[in-house]
């Protein structure tokens, strides 16, 4: 009996000690932060808006929303902006979503822009209306006349905004967001209407969040959960008014005889450090240049200062170098090496970085001719060539 006894308190002790390990660790593995990215705020998700089209359903707006640092960012791609590197045969990277799927769009997107898309959420026709009525339509500071004309087959009708400051219902919010405006941009728009919806959705979520927006969470496409679909808009109403918006800048090409466009390299790369990963970088205005023609050709120092002011450089000088016998570009930097950089990325061909040391004697001749507070001199050669 006594032998019983003493094995009965072995075990005993021994499920004790189980019962202990166990719990301790459940207790280490709910202590270790096992959040997904996107919850703790460190997150891109692809975000698709589907709208109704000609010939079906299509990709009415396209936006990478990034959950990084201090502050939420929306960050809109156009729709037709091209997917060079998809093995897709469709261009666009809203065909890409449609025909080859979500996350292959966001593999293209994250390349587009040097992120990594971690998830994405497709939400279906009608979303965005639904969710603007469900919050009873937001406040817009209208600025310019915003005009909308309703596509041919869905509706015919225009709708005029004028501006101020005005309470607008899902149809009149959309139409903002959507028209022509003779005040701000589209993205400037877009954001603006995503600020007030969240602000409204925060006010409506005072006693958690209502369930016509559960709902549409619930019917979007994605590679979350919905309880994770829900965590990010929590967050998302969490952090307003920190929710900034832009668009990623592109320009239209032809290539092979067809229009495409595509982003702006430099420019996109500036935007993502600035927008999403919350750095101060250098922008064309903080760099003053001052421009040489040393090619010899009538007018390619103007036609380059030209070229520069178009794009937000400062010019501080147009004049002829002390030859035109200059068979490359010269970039010479007299300030920051930054500005050199984003002046020769800026450059529609080649350009050699140097400075005054390595440019010598040359640099020497054009010294006098330097304004004060010039941050580099461009000395046009030859081969380069600007086009408006």
């Amino acid at each position: 009996m006594r032998g019983n006894s003493v094995r009965k308190t072995i075990l005993y002790g021994a499920a004790g000690a189980m019962v202990c390990g166990i719990a301790l660790l459940a207790w280490a593995l709910t202590a270790t932060d096992n959040d997904p990215p996107w919850v703790r705020g460190l997150g891109n998700i692809l975000l698709a808006f589907e709208g109704e089209t000609g010939d079906g359903v299509g990709v009415e707006a396209l936006g990478v929303l990034t959950l990084g640092g201090s502050r939420a960012a929306l960050l809109w791609v156009p729709e037709d902006l091209t997917a060079e590197g998809t093995n897709c045969t469709a261009r666009s990277l809203g065909d890409v979503g449609a025909i080859c799927g979500w996350a292959c769009c966001g593999e293209e997107v994250g390349a587009i822009l040097g992120l990594t898309m971690d998830a994405y959420v497709v939400l279906r026709p009608g979303a965005a209306a639904r969710l603007l009525e469900s919050v009873g339509g937001v406040r817009v500071d209208v600025r310019g006349t915003v005009t909308y004309r309703s596509p041919s087959g869905a509706g015919a009708g225009e709708l005029t905004l004028h501006s101020g400051d005005r309470h607008l219902d899902a149809e009149e919010a959309l139409a903002y967001a959507r028209g022509s405006s003779s005040g701000e941009t589209e993205a400037d728009r877009r954001g603006k209407l995503l600020g007030a919806f969240l602000s409204a959705a925060s006010v409506a979520a005072s006693d958690g969040v209502p369930r016509a927006i559960r709902d549409e969470l619930r019917r979007a496409e994605s590679n979350l959960t919905w309880a994770e679909r829900l965590d990010v808009f929590e967050e998302l109403v969490d952090r307003v008014p920190a929710v900034a918006s832009a668009e990623v800048p592109t320009r239209v090409v032809v290539r092979d005889g067809e229009a495409r466009r595509v982003a702006l390299a430099v420019e996109t790369e500036q935007l993502i450090a600035s927008l999403v990963r919350g750095r101060v970088v250098l922008r064309p205005e903080d760099v003053t240049v001052a421009v040489f023609n040393g090619n010899g050709l009538r007018l390619a120092a103007t036609r380059g200062a030209e070229y520069l002011m178009d794009r937000g450089f400062r010019v501080s000088r147009v004049t002829n170098a002390e030859s035109f016998d200059y068979e490359l570009t010269m970039v010479v930097v007299l300030t920051d090496l930054a500005k050199a950089w984003i002046l020769r990325d800026a450059l529609p061909g080649d350009a050699t970085i140097t400075t005054p040391e390595e440019f010598a004697p040359r640099y020497d001749a054009l010294r006098a001719m330097v304004p004060l507070g010039t941050d580099v001199v461009l000395v046009v050669g030859a081969g380069m060539e600007f086009g408006r």
